[in-house]
C-alpha cells in the first residue's frame, strides 16, 4: 500500500471514530483503557496485533477475555 492509499485508508478509519463519538482513532483507544480496566501498554499490544479493522469487534473482545483470563488468576 503506497503513502496516498494509507493516507485515505486513515480518512476513512478517522470517521468511524467520529461516528462513534471519538475525536480519532488515538481517543477510542484511550477509552478502552477505561472501559476494560487496562494500561494503554495492553490496549496498543492488542490493537497492533489485530490492526485497525479490528477495533470495534476483534479488539473489544480480546479486551474482553483478557479481564476474563485476569478475573480467573485472583
Amino acid at each position: 500500500m503506497d503513502q496516498l492509499e494509507q493516507e485515505i485508508d486513515q480518512a476513512k478509519r478517522s470517521t468511524v471514530y467520529e461516528d462513534n463519538g471519538y475525536k480519532n482513532r488515538t481517543e477510542y483507544l484511550w477509552s478502552l483503557t477505561e472501559d476494560h480496566n487496562v494500561s494503554i501498554e495492553t490496549v496498543r499490544l492488542y490493537s497492533d496485533l489485530l490492526g485497525p479493522n479490528e477495533d470495534f469487534d476483534g479488539l473489544v473482545s480480546a479486551l474482553e477475555e483478557c479481564n476474563l483470563f485476569r478475573a480467573g488468576a485472583s
